[in-house]
């Protein structure tokens, strides 16, 4: 989409394009509009230079009549001022303009304040700081909500005030790498939205970006974000809407995506209704799971610091899963300064590649008051009927379990192969505690209930294990204890 623009700037021209100051086309010309047109910002006409509704402060660019059809050839382009007002369809560039003044050779900028979109239009570009002008400083402010396919910053300061209609919607590519997202002080939005919108948060060298507004996924749409830090300001969060994907992506290791408040207060959140994915990242803004899915792959570094507050359930907690499902690749491990809490939902581990399997780990305490607990869950196993491999769910610290149901899988041939819930601390089992064992055969299948007389180990921790043991289920499993001089392992006997 940029790439148009760039060639209207910088292309040989065999046409000189024709620029005429403060002279109006017949009102034919103007009105037609059978072309989206390209508006650049900043010539500084105006009674007042930085009113985005006086014609007279924008440079108009649009394909000649005489060739409607081709508006990537420059030469067959008129650059105009003044001419009319951005509208639906047009390309819309604030911070460069070749029309503006300069002082040493380098552009005068000037602020854009009050630009209106008429509802129900859609600018095919919205560009802030565009390429070749990363230095604009000034700001733009919205006088209404706005609806673009495209949209870019590079650099300057974006304003969202309330007042006005503030917010912005990006329908197909949102591009933010510079600059700060919504200066007014007043929490607005910035949501890209549909099954084919992307979104690309970079910060320029793995720097810094601000934002006053929610950025938000939704409707299908992805946003990845790749190194640096995002600071979250007024009560701003990051929000992935059902059938929609937020990711962190950084691959550089010593430059992981940092996502924090401006403060320290709860106000700020990574909210999720449907993916998230956690990778090589730390995040300052608790992350609230209300629905899809968190996920935990293989990473440097995964590491939520933040604190949900007293809300949730479950106080003051780094990760808090009210419904929906966190999902811990083996080999992975999710730090959680203030734990992990667990309403209701589920936590899975993810079975990787054919081979053993690593731990899947939380480094933090776990209060569990409803959740299901299943290692090597099926359904998120990328390699879908392999069967199951067995593996180990690892808590380093404590874990408080209240409610849910542990979901172990067992070798119905062999007592040594069996799915492992393990804590470095103290595992209280308390009332409401559920267990529902299943075996597996050979091929790692589900199979009937096994052999009587086998024994498999269910439960350890490094410190001891306290609670009762639950009663013999309806299919004839029961449960018996070890370890001195402290309860340390739990098992399952057929």
């Amino acid at each position: 989409m940029f790439a148009r623009l760039i060639a209207k700037l910088f292309a040989p021209s065999r046409t000189p394009i024709r620029i005429a100051r403060r002279t109006r086309l017949n009102a034919e010309s103007l009105e037609a509009r059978d072309v989206p047109a390209t508006f650049w910002w900043g010539t500084g006409q105006g009674s007042d230079p930085t009113s985005a509704t006086i014609a007279a402060n924008w440079t108009y660019q649009y394909a000649t009549a005489d060739d409607p059809n081709t508006p990537n050839i420059v030469e067959n382009e008129i650059m105009i001022s003044p001419g009319p007002l951005p509208s639906n369809g047009d390309d819309v560039i604030i911070g460069y303009n070749p029309m503006a003044p300069s002082i040493d050779g380098e552009q005068v900028y000037y602020h854009c304040t009050g630009f209106t979109l008429a509802t129900g239009y859609v600018l095919n570009s919205l560009s802030v700081g565009w390429v070749g002008s990363a230095g604009y400083n000034k700001t733009f402010t919205l006088g209404s909500d706005v609806k673009t396919k495209s949209y870019y910053q590079a650099s300057g300061y974006v304003s969202q005030p309330a007042t006005t209609g503030r917010d912005i919607t990006v329908t197909e590519t949102y591009t933010w790498v510079g600059g700060v997202q919504n200066s007014s002080g007043e929490t607005a939005k910035v949501t890209v939205t549909g099954a084919n919108a992307t979104g690309f948060i970079t910060p320029t060298n793995a720097g810094s970006l601000e934002t006053g507004s929610h950025v938000i996924a939704t409707d299908g749409s992805t946003i990845s974000i790749a190194g640096g830090t995002v600071t979250f300001k007024n009560e701003s969060d990051l929000i992935a809407e059902e059938f929609s994907t937020v990711s962190t992506v950084s691959q550089n290791k010593a430059q992981p995506t940092k996502l924090v408040p401006a403060v320290t207060y709860t106000k700020n959140e990574v909210i999720v209704r449907g993916a998230f994915n956690f990778s090589n990242a730390e995040s300052e803004l608790p992350i609230m799971v209300y629905g899809g899915t968190v996920h935990v792959p293989v990473s440097p570094l995964s590491k939520a610091t933040g604190d949900s507050g007293a809300g949730g359930g479950i106080p003051n907690q780094s990760v808090m899963v009210t419904a929906g499902a966190l999902v811990i690749d083996h080999g992975a491990t999710l730090e959680a300064t203030n734990g992990v809490g667990l309403l209701t939902g589920k936590l899975a581990t993810r079975s990787i590649g054919t081979g053993a399997q690593s731990d899947a780990k939380i480094k933090g305490n776990l209060i569990n008051k409803g959740a299901d607990v299943v290692i090597g869950d099926a359904y998120y196993d990328p390699q879908q009927g392999m069967g199951h491999r067995f593996g180990v769910f690892l808590v380093d610290g404590t874990v408080t379990w209240s409610g849910g149901t542990y979901r172990p899988a067992v070798r119905a041939q062999n007592p040594n192969e069996a799915d492992l819930w393990k804590s470095t601390g103290l595992f209280a089992v308390q009332a409401g505690a559920t267990f529902a064992p299943g075996a597996v055969n050979q091929q790692g299948q589900p199979t009937g209930y096994p052999p009587a007389g086998q024994t498999w180990k269910i439960l350890e921790s490094d410190n001891k294990i306290t609670g009762n043991l639950p009663p013999q289920n309806p299919v004839g499993w029961t449960y018996t204890q070890g370890g001195n001089p402290n309860i340390r392992f739990w098992y399952v006997v057929s």
